[in-house]
């Protein structure tokens, strides 16, 4: 009897099928669902955070806000970004009664496989047993973990929005707060399912920062997913589905993203961990873009993100979904005027992503977050109502009108109505050369995919700067088609930085995307006495020329550092020009021969990703190149004066500064045979 009882207490909980029947006949059948979710985030990489370091000894009392109710409970711990196994000496759950404190009553020890302690191995995720609790929607739970030996850098979930607990020793039996700190991140966490006779099924709300709720008030449950649960358990009578929350703030969907603070997947990446894998889900709410378009780097050739980018990442998020029976609803991109990432590009890859969201008919359903957060008068902001200060993510008000944007009907799995389809053409990203060569004319193409339900013929042309040439160019595609046009484009003869724009005319056809590259053109090495690329020692260097790192300090060497601390720095986008640089918040000074006669240098500064300082080139003590300003982020600019190698040739100092606050950069140093001056005088 003894034998049976346990076998009884190990067997597993019976489920039902993973789909409810949505005329409601299954009532009382309990499933498990999602009661609540967090999507697991590394450490990072700065070594002196708390996260880095993690625990050895202590209690984490991980307080979450459950989104279903059932008698019974499972948690879920991952390790999914640590560096070794994690040692877990116990493991509780209990209802939270405020601060540190647990009700006594409901207080439960969680087992794994009949076990009180056990391993979560580098990587993996543990799964409980389940546990006899019963627990309401709304309900706040606390998970107790004693993490009884040094963890290394942890896996968490930074921005909670909510209040958890730290203790020293083994507290996990403890219902007092006595001995516990405060802390604002869940840790290990990653799910509670709960096995509900009162909930149909799961709906993920995946998505970035905003989603997360960021910026909402600590511990009030004020996140757009909260407020949509609340909608479901007041507006509609009978089984309603659970709504848990994967959002991750920095989250992007075309690339991971990593820093000292957090690193993570993709949404692409990690949608069938954080989507699938949840318990009986039937439907996902994907919002992405924003952090996509913040920052150069946005797409996976480290270049700024194209609404074809968006588009694509997307239709991913779709397939995958459709693929593993799950309706996905897409989120527009909300307003972000006002804020440091809004400028005239993100700006118009945002509308244009977002009415392909409206009009492709692709998602199964949309929530148009853009309508409604956007302030009426100035539609490029959010309403100043809804915006919590950084006009970027909404306030309480904002994530409120964020939940009411959302269609019950669809959540409920009741149908949907239809968005309507109208003809369109998605234009990628353009394609070149990096760098061009200066006077030579040179292919520039732009992908381009007819979702028009008939043959369209388009002309595309580049808007380009003074000095540079290209004839228009014609294409006809069939319903469906993907294209390539291809115009040559010849750059001025001297080096040049350049944007160029590409504008299409399809009569009535809507144009989603105006894309634009930033080029940068280059004189050929044979030109060239000196053609330099500075970067780190193993750093691509542009053909022909030589690489310069902070590493050639040799007396025997042609080219050298004499003194200053550089450093160097590898954005890792494909040109090689660009992506790769020396700098420095200290003078340094590079010592080279110059031959006899004067001769033009050209000196390349910038990078895609920050803003530089303002840059002065000096010989001997006088100033030779000054650009006078700080650069911004992704602008890049050449600079231009003459050397004098005398009659004989002589050795120069280049000494570069910054001037004021800031680093100084250079990328690239050409000096140029026998030419000099403005008209290019051959001596």
């Amino acid at each position: 009897m003894a034998v049976l009882a346990v076998l009884a207490t190990l067997a597993p909980v019976a489920v039902p099928a993973a789909h409810a029947d949505p005329d409601g006949s299954d009532l009382g059948r309990p499933r498990w669902v999602g009661g609540w979710t967090a999507a697991p985030l590394g450490a990072g990489s700065s070594t002196d955070t708390e996260q880095h370091q993690g625990f050895d000894d202590q209690t984490v009392r991980n307080v979450v806000h459950l989104q279903a109710g059932g008698d019974t409970v499972r948690i879920e711990l991952s390790n999914a970004h640590g560096e070794q196994a994690i040692h877990l000496g116990a493991v509780t759950v209990a209802v939270h009664t405020g601060g540190g404190e647990l009700d006594e009553a409901t207080l439960r020890e969680v087992t794994f496989g009949g076990h009180r302690d056990a391993v979560i191995g580098e990587g993996a995720l543990l799964v409980s047993d389940p546990v006899d609790l019963e627990v309401d929607p709304g309900t706040d739970l606390a998970v107790s973990i004693h993490l009884s030996d040094p963890t290394g850098p942890v896996t968490w979930h930074q921005n909670a929005e909510a209040t958890s607990y730290l203790a020293d020793s083994d507290r996990t039996g403890e219902t007092s707060g006595d001995g516990f700190a405060e802390i604002s991140s869940w840790f290990f966490l990653s799910e509670v399912s709960v096995l509900s006779a009162q909930s149909r099924g799961t709906v993920v709300a995946f998505g970035d920062s905003i989603t997360e709720g960021y910026r909402s008030t600590t511990d009030a449950n004020l996140r757009y997913p909260d407020l949509l649960n609340e909608r479901l358990r007041s507006g509609s009578p009978g089984l309603v589905h659970s709504v848990v929350n994967e959002g991750i703030g920095g989250n992007r969907l075309l690339t991971n993203s990593f820093g000292t603070v957090r690193d993570h997947l993709s949404a692409q990446s990690r949608f069938v961990r954080d989507v699938v894998a949840r318990p009986n889900v039937e439907r996902v709410i994907a919002t992405f873009g924003t952090n996509d378009l913040a920052s150069y780097g946005g797409n996976a050739d480290g270049e700024p993100a194209t609404v074809d980018d968006l588009v694509r990442g997307m239709q991913n998020l779709i397939a995958q979904a459709h693929a593993h029976d799950i309706e996905i609803m897409v989120g527009t991109i909300p307003p972000f005027g006002g804020s440091s990432i809004h400028n005239d590009r993100t700006e118009q890859v945002r509308q244009d992503y977002n009415t392909w969201v409206r009009i492709s008919g692709e998602p199964d359903a949309v929530a148009d977050f853009d309508q409604a957060l956007r302030d009426p008068d100035d539609p490029e902001r959010m309403r100043a109502a809804y915006d919590s200060g950084d006009h970027v993510h909404p306030g309480d008000q904002g994530y409120q009108a964020m939940a009411d944007a959302i269609e019950l009907r669809w959540v409920q799995g009741r149908g949907s109505q239809p968005a309507p389809v109208e003809d369109h053409l998605i234009l990628g990203s353009l394609e070149m050369a990096q760098p061009m060569t200066g006077g030579t004319a040179q292919p520039v193409r732009l992908p381009v995919t007819n979702r028009a339900s008939t043959p369209v013929t388009l002309t595309v042309r580049l808007d380009l700067p003074d000095g540079w040439q290209a004839e228009p160019v014609s294409l006809e595609l069939d319903p469906g088609q993907d294209g390539v046009a291809e115009l040559l484009v010849t750059p001025p003869q001297e080096p040049a930085t350049a944007t160029l724009t590409a504008a299409v005319d399809a009569g009535s056809v809507v144009v989603l995307g105006r894309p634009t590259a930033e080029v940068a053109t280059v004189p050929t090495a044979e030109r060239a006495v000196w053609a330099l690329d500075f970067g780190g020692s193993d750093t691509p260097v542009l053909e022909g020329y030589r690489g310069i790192s902070p590493e050639d300090v040799a007396e025997d060497q042609p080219v050298r550092w004499l003194d200053g601390t550089i450093d160097w720095r590898d954005r890792g986008n494909t040109d090689d020009l660009r992506r790769d640089f020396v700098l420095s918040d200290q003078p340094g000074t590079l010592r080279l021969t110059i031959p006899a006669g004067t001769h033009r240098v050209y000196l390349l500064t910038g990078d895609s990703s920050y803003a530089g300082g303002r840059l002065v080139v000096r010989e001997g003590d006088s100033v030779v190149a000054d650009t006078e300003d700080k650069l911004t982020a992704g602008e890049f600019r050449w600079l231009e004066f003459d050397l004098d190698g005398g009659d004989t040739g002589r050795e120069v100092d280049l000494t570069f500064s910054v001037s004021g606050a800031g680093t100084w950069r250079v990328n690239a140093l050409a000096v140029l045979d026998g030419e000099v001056g403005p008209d290019r005088t051959e001596r």
